[in-house]
């Protein structure tokens, strides 16, 4: 292997490459990890495709190495601003996760599957700081494609309320006549769900008017008037 392999991926103290007259060692160590219970076998097999592309020139293994070098800094940095000094050695042997090892092992496997390529990429590195900008920036455009479905979902869910408000109304009656704890609860969940769908296609003064016209029977209900009252009902005079 060429004597500068890994210059230019900065591992710190995750990867060394060791040249020796009759062969090479390259280390890749993320940590002290506890002894298994029992002996494990572990298939060594999947590694050598990976090895045979770094003596040709293909590097993505390597990088891979340095992204997962990159993530476990960060998160050391994370861990420093979060626990004092008496709580630092617990943390790093809660840090040294025994399924890291398998992960990279997973990914490096993976990589060594792709039979698609013709000749090694020889593009343009990409730096840690950008690729955790375009993750960001992903996760952001997740999170706002994850509200507007909830919102979209939530919005149909009031317009089935606005096309069946009698079955609505009918289902209030009954939790209410149920004259229970229970029944209040729901009579007034319901209520609730009718008061957003009207204040969402503006029809609050329709729904207030049937609102007092429905609760006149029930304001000797002490239980199902408070539950009113606290979820901002405003109710006819007794």
């Amino acid at each position: 292997m060429p004597a500068d392999l890994i210059d230019g991926y900065d591992p710190d103290d995750f990867v060394t490459f060791t040249r020796h007259a009759d062969y090479d060692i390259l280390d890749i160590h993320f940590g002290e990890m506890e002894s298994p219970d029992e002996w494990t076998e572990y298939d060594l097999g999947s590694l050598i495709p990976i090895r045979d592309e770094l003596m040709e020139g293909d590097l993505r293994a390597l990088y891979i190495v340095w992204l997962a070098g990159q993530g476990m800094m960060e998160s050391y940095g994370e861990e420093d601003e979060e626990y004092d000094d008496d709580e630092e050695d617990d943390d790093e042997e809660e840090s040294n996760e025994p399924g890291l090892s398998r992960l990279l092992v997973r990914e490096l496997r993976e990589l060594s599957r792709d039979t698609t390529r013709a000749t090694p990429t020889t593009g343009e590195r990409v730096t840690y700081a950008t690729l955790l900008t375009e993750s960001k920036t992903i996760r952001a455009l997740l999170e706002r494609e994850r509200r507007e479905q909830e919102e979209a979902a939530h919005l149909r869910h009031l317009q089935n309320i606005r096309d069946h408000q009698d079955d609505y109304w009918q289902q209030v009656d009954a939790a209410a006549l149920l004259g229970t704890g229970g029944g209040y609860d729901e009579a007034v969940k319901l209520l609730v769900e009718l008061r957003e769908a009207a204040d969402q296609f503006k029809e609050t003064e329709q729904f207030q008017t049937r609102v007092r016209a429905w609760v006149r029977p029930h304001l000797r209900r002490p239980a199902l008037v408070k539950r009113l009252q606290e979820r901002k009902f405003t109710l006819p005079e007794a």
